[in-house]
């Protein structure tokens, strides 16, 4: 049983240093939440967002607008990509 906790100690310990650090700003924190998580998230920390891309095809006309804080999300099935 000791060689199962040693394993599972190291998994656990490679898994929290690949995990990104949640910082709403970073939008690596964003992927693989789903959309209406993501949005809620960003609200919650007053962040400007826009979805760009649905399910591999363009939402609308995106303003060209230089907004260096907006994260731009796309999603496929509901996940942020």
């Amino acid at each position: 049983w000791l060689v199962i906790v040693v394993a599972i100690g190291i998994v656990a310990v490679i898994f929290i240093a690949v995990m990104p650090r949640m910082n709403a700003k970073n939008p690596a924190t964003y992927i693989g939440l789903a959309e209406d998580e993501a949005i809620l998230r960003a609200n919650k920390f007053d962040i400007q967002y826009r979805v760009v891309r649905r399910d591999n095809m363009s939402v609308g006309a995106m303003t060209m607008d230089y907004v260096p804080n907006r994260l731009n999300f796309e999603v496929k099935n509901k996940i942020v990509t």
